[in-house]
């Protein structure tokens, strides 16, 4: 019965898998095949593969923990130099948890591409591993802007496979604008998972609107970092959510503020927060992995599109428990598209390579410094 089960469980998600890229072949002309960063280009075609047939794990247990894989939707080179020196700290031959960064291929150009090849020949040859990879998504880089969101669906059910054929390995999806990470974060994250109460695992994300709500809530923007008194929305289009400028200048200056004055304590809560409910949140850096995988409700969903939408409002809102915030598991983004540009202009990024260069500055080898442009 066991092993029917499982034979059944890997048969739908296969199926969902091929539909998906049955309806999707007119969009994007070939599906993603993992690449290692010393090869030059992409051989082979990638085809759904029927994993053995073993039953690796029970439906109602737990699985064990297997690999843990990072994949950032990249992507652009001004975040993502500061994001690479965190990602390498947290690697498990750095006394972290993860096993292998991916980067999967969406909105690159070619600048991104050939500067993250650099950083991640280098990476691998210091570390004598295979750590760092690609994953295209979409072959060609970006010469213009277009609808990527059939190349972001691409993704998820590429890692719904990769769990079917490995059930006890993790994700995380980042976004390419992470550009804090606080220590040991990933295993903060596994450490706080419990899918006996909440479903989708966010991390407690500066710069998230929904994140900002609950920081408003617990008392983050006080008068010395808010001093307008600006009110955080919450609701997924509220103005002072994700669309003004002032309020995300305001957010990101705060944490500025508490990091240099050793207060981010403020920011931190223990356990998870049910603040999100079923109600759209975005998904700049949530856990991945079997425990969210429902083959019925996958179907019932339908093939996705918006991923934001389609991950916490339509997908979860038949799921047993709301979805959460680990608060412990501190993280910080940049900004919306609806802000970047101004947060840019101000010169809020810099302040961002300070602290990272302050943070790891003996921690990185030379070499990786240098690929990152830091030197």
């Amino acid at each position: 019965m066991k092993k029917f089960r499982v034979l059944l469980f890997t048969v739908l998600v296969l199926l969902v898998v091929m539909l998906y890229i049955a309806v999707y072949q007119k969009h994007v002309n070939q599906v993603p095949i993992a690449v290692p960063v010393e090869t030059p280009s992409r051989v082979g075609v990638y085809q759904p593969v029927l994993p053995k047939l073993e039953p690796t794990v029970k439906a109602d247990m737990e699985p064990q923990r297997g690999r843990v894989h990072v994949c950032i939707f990249t992507g652009r080179w001004r975040y993502l130099r500061i994001l690479l020196p965190y990602l390498y700290r947290e690697l498990r031959q750095n006394g972290g948890v993860v096993d292998k960064v991916i980067f999967a291929m969406i909105g690159f150009d070619v600048e991104t591409q050939t500067k993250l090849k650099n950083f991640s020949t280098t990476a691998n040859s210091v570390l004598k591993d295979e750590a760092f990879q690609f994953v295209y998504f979409k072959d060609d880089p970006l010469t213009k802007r277009m609808n990527l969101q059939p190349f972001y669906a691409k993704f998820h059910y590429y890692v719904f496979q990769r769990l079917v054929e490995n059930p006890s390995d993790v994700y995380f999806k980042l976004d390419d604008d992470i550009v804090y990470i606080s220590p040991n974060v990933f295993s903060t994250m596994l450490k706080n998972k419990n899918p006996s109460d909440c479903f989708i695992h966010f991390a407690n994300i500066v710069s998230n609107w929904r994140c900002n709500w609950l920081h408003q809530q617990i008392g983050v923007f006080d008068t010395e970092v808010n001093p307008k008194g600006l009110k955080i929305d919450y609701h997924p289009n509220g103005e002072c959510g994700w669309k003004r400028a002032d309020c995300a200048e305001m957010v990101l200056r705060a944490f500025l503020y508490h990091y240099h004055n050793n207060q981010t304590r403020k920011y931190i809560f223990h356990g998870r927060n049910h603040t999100t409910d079923r109600l759209r949140f975005s998904i700049n850096f949530f856990l991945f992995d079997v425990t969210l995988i429902d083959v019925r409700r996958i179907i019932e969903t339908g093939l996705i599109g918006d991923d934001e939408d389609w991950w916490t409002v339509k997908y979860s809102k038949n799921a047993p428990h709301p979805n959460c915030i680990v608060g412990e598991a501190f993280v910080v983004h940049f900004s919306y598209f609806t802000t970047e540009k101004q947060m840019l202009d101000l010169g809020l990024l810099k302040e961002f390579e300070n602290i990272v260069r302050m943070e790891l500055g003996d921690k990185l080898p030379q070499p990786l410094w240098k690929a990152t442009e830091f030197l």
